[in-house]
């Protein structure tokens, strides 16, 4: 078989395997526990946060540790405005990614004449800051307690139950951030950052509930070792060293 006959094939593969993923995506809700299906949901909700991440840190080649600050900003703007004001939920979604927008433009400008080790002390300086000012304004955010919401109701066309309804928003909401960010073929890491975040930490304290943080740990450690470009390069990687060991035997 030729190389061309094979890249085509690979180009008529690939949009295959996205549709088909897809398809199961959409399928997945219906054959699941409301449990697995909001879990699902979050590791969605998680893979937006980490499709941002990656855009700094995998694409822009900068150091940041303080991204869960702007996602915070973001989500404690939606929750308040919900919660005080009764703002609906999905009128919420632009003024929540404004106000992450605006933090993040204000602090990235001071932030462009640093580089490596430097940026990664301002954002983590940031990340450590951000937790006893949510805790301060008691009053606003809920202290260590946060804020408690109501899911947004599904309209009554769609014949959805609550947490079928939030997980097809969270799935549409990646879909769309990944196609603006760089095409569906980017959100496969976050995607699976977002499922490994999401089911590590359960996993980790039902193999230790002593010291899960150790587990955790651990998990990642050897996640880094096996995988340094990532889970969503773990495949390139074995097939690269597949054919290399194949090479090196001829």
């Amino acid at each position: 078989m030729s190389t061309m006959t094979f890249t085509r094939m690979s180009e008529f593969r690939r949009p295959l395997v996205i549709a088909v993923l897809i398809a199961l995506a959409c399928y997945a809700p219906f054959q699941l526990l409301p449990f697995r299906t909001f879990q699902l949901a979050m590791a969605l909700v998680y893979a937006v946060a980490l499709l941002g991440l990656n855009l700094l840190v995998g694409q822009a080649g900068q150091i940041s540790l303080g991204h869960g600050a702007f996602f915070a900003a973001g989500a404690y703007t939606a929750a308040v405005l919900v919660d005080r004001w009764d703002v609906p939920h999905y009128a919420t979604l632009p003024i929540a990614a404004l106000v992450a927008f605006v933090l993040g433009f204000a602090l990235g400008i001071p932030a462009l004449r640093l580089r490596g080790l430097y940026l990664a002390l301002v954002t983590l300086a940031i990340a450590i800051f951000t937790v006893p000012l949510l805790k301060r304004f008691e009053s606003v955010t809920g202290g260590s307690m946060g804020l408690t919401l109501s899911k947004p109701a599904p309209p009554s066309w769609s014949g959805l139950a609550e947490d079928q309804w939030l997980y097809f928003l969270a799935l549409a909401t990646a879909l769309l951030a990944g196609l603006v960010v760089g095409g569906l073929g980017s959100l496969w890491g976050p995607l699976l950052g977002g499922l490994f975040v999401m089911y590590v930490p359960s996993l980790a304290q039902d193999v230790n509930q002593a010291a899960p943080g150790v587990v955790f740990g651990l998990f990642i450690i050897a996640v880094m070792y096996l995988a340094p470009t990532g889970l969503a390069g773990l495949p390139g990687r074995s097939a690269h060293l597949f054919r290399k060991g194949k090479n090196n035997a001829h």
